[in-house]
């Protein structure tokens, strides 16, 4: 079983990827619709477990006039939590999760082998921001040592370059928007 999360596959799923967002953002605040947006996870269900997280002083909440905000609340709790799940995490699907949030994504694609200091990564999608994935990136070599080399294209010049054989050879497909 390749690339499995081991935590996702014992715990809830939606919970850890709610609390991977907040780790991955750990000083920015969420009002609960953006939280469900940037998981995918019905709102009703987000409520759900920010309410759980709440409880568990993992997450604040804060009241804005009529909203709320969700902030993470830093502590031994969290400290923990946030060391069990970076040393779950891939580096390639570090930059998967960030990336995957960004407008106009609709695949991300790693071409050719990685190897210990590199990976080749094809961004597919409409508009997408260049500077963002170069931030991404740029994060992520500061980090870790880690280069990823990217380039973003059309959904239509990735099938036109495949179909003229040149992406040819190792492709895993790391992220693939679901069509609604």
């Amino acid at each position: 079983m390749e690339n499995i999360n081991i935590l996702e596959e014992l715990f809830d799923r939606k919970k850890i990827s709610i609390i991977k967002l907040f780790l991955r953002n750990k000083e920015e605040e969420f009002y609960l619709r953006e939280v469900s947006r940037l998981t995918k996870i019905p709102p009703a269900t987000t409520f759900r477990i920010l309410r759980e997280l709440v409880r568990l002083n993992i997450i604040k909440e804060m009241s804005v006039k009529t909203s709320k905000l969700y902030v993470l609340n830093m502590n031994k709790n969290v400290e923990y939590l946030d060391s069990i799940l970076k040393e779950e995490r891939r580096i390639i699907d570090q930059f998967v999760d960030e990336a995957r949030y960004l407008s106009g994504i609709e695949m991300i694609v790693q071409h050719g082998e990685e190897r210990e200091d590199k990976a080749n990564i094809l961004i597919i999608g409409k508009d997408v921001d260049p500077d963002e994935i170069k931030k991404i990136c740029g994060d992520i070599k500061a980090a870790y040592g880690f280069s990823i080399h990217s380039l973003t294209l059309t959904l239509d010049q990735f099938e036109q370059m495949s179909s003229m054989g040149l992406y040819q050879g190792h492709k895993v497909v790391l992220f693939k928007r679901r069509i609604e």
